[in-house]
């Protein structure tokens, strides 16, 4: 009969909560399990394999200098390594340093698509040692726009201690090595940088990382209404290759590239009827095309021809696919 009565008391309280008010509750009351439990209510996608088949590309060069924090020596300042695959092991890395920061770039940019997006891979070397960090994105390398993130960890963490995952969302590093922390481009639709124009979730041409130093002063970015920011703890201090270690940047969904250059008839758009001009063009006919030729001029010739044709046509190809 008690435990009822306190069922019923823990119910009418609950009720009256908010969602992060409840949240906080679960974090303070479970024994071994957060909120943030892969594939859980608040965090609906779990780790990405290294080797997942969804994983169509990876990052290919990044912007230098790499700003490196403290406490890393020079033998982890490798960004060469953070491109490619993901290798999951523990020596295949760049380390930033106590809050360093890389930014990453991609041949093709990432798109916003179903489900998640992008993956970030760490390579801690077990399920608790997590080494944190905020992750950013931009379409023109000026303007980036962070991810939400909570961290309910309620105390410090030494060099060598633990972090409950399902206490963290929206931070990279949450899984050991060869399990990419997957990032949802769609919730950051609500930013003013996205409604605005700067931010293009269908362009993200750079993703940036950055480090959290785990002593207590670095805070998270809550959701709106999801309540007051946290400290951010994880392992204080490490040193030598301190900071997160980044091995790669998985991408699930790219965008389509093509050059505005390859607007041939003005229209400020290019499709299948810059392509038609481009044709009658080669067929000796003169029709309407832009004034400034060289905007229209892919191969840099100095004129429209069949480079400009097949461009337009393989990326409409693509387009349907």
């Amino acid at each position: 009969m008690a435990e009822n009565l306190i069922k019923r008391r823990t119910t009418a309280v609950l009720a009256g909560l908010t969602p992060f008010a409840i949240i906080c509750v679960m974090a303070a009351t479970a024994s071994a399990v957060g909120p943030f439990t892969a594939g859980s209510k608040y965090e609906p996608y779990t780790p990405v394999e290294m080797n997942s088949s969804e994983i169509a590309a990876w990052a290919t060069g990044w912007v230098d200098p790499v700003s490196y924090g403290s406490n890393v020596d020079s033998q982890w300042k490798t960004p060469q390594k953070a491109l490619g695959r993901a290798k999951g092991d523990a020596y295949d890395i760049v380390s930033l340093g106590r809050g360093g920061s890389i930014t990453m770039t991609f041949d093709r940019p990432i798109r916003d698509g179903k489900g998640w997006d992008f993956a970030v891979f760490e390579n801690s070397f077990s399920d608790d040692f997590l080494e944190l960090a905020y992750v950013e994105v931009s379409s023109d390398g000026t303007e980036f726009i962070r991810f939400d993130n909570v961290s309910l960890t309620q105390r410090p963490v030494g060099g060598f201690g633990s972090v409950d995952y399902t206490l963290i969302h929206g931070l990279a590093g949450k899984y050991r090595q060869g399990l990419g922390t997957p990032f949802d481009l769609s919730d950051l639709l609500y930013k003013t940088e996205v409604k605005s124009g700067l931010v293009d979730l269908d362009s993200i041409r750079y993703v940036r990382i950055v480090d959290i130093v785990g002593d207590g002063t670095c805070y998270d970015n809550p959701p709106p209404g999801w309540g007051d920011r946290h400290i951010i703890y994880d392992p204080y201090p490490t040193t030598g290759s301190a900071g997160f270690d980044l091995d790669a940047i998985g991408v699930r969904y790219q965008a389509n590239v093509r050059s505005k250059r390859i607007d041939i008839n003005g229209d400020g758009v290019s499709d299948l009827a810059d392509a038609i001009v481009g044709l009658q063009v080669l067929l000796g006919y003169k029709p309407n095309i832009r004034e400034d030729r060289a905007a229209a001029d892919i191969n840099g010739d100095g004129k429209v021809g069949l480079a400009e044709v097949l461009y337009i046509l393989q990326f409409e190809s693509e387009q349907d696919m």
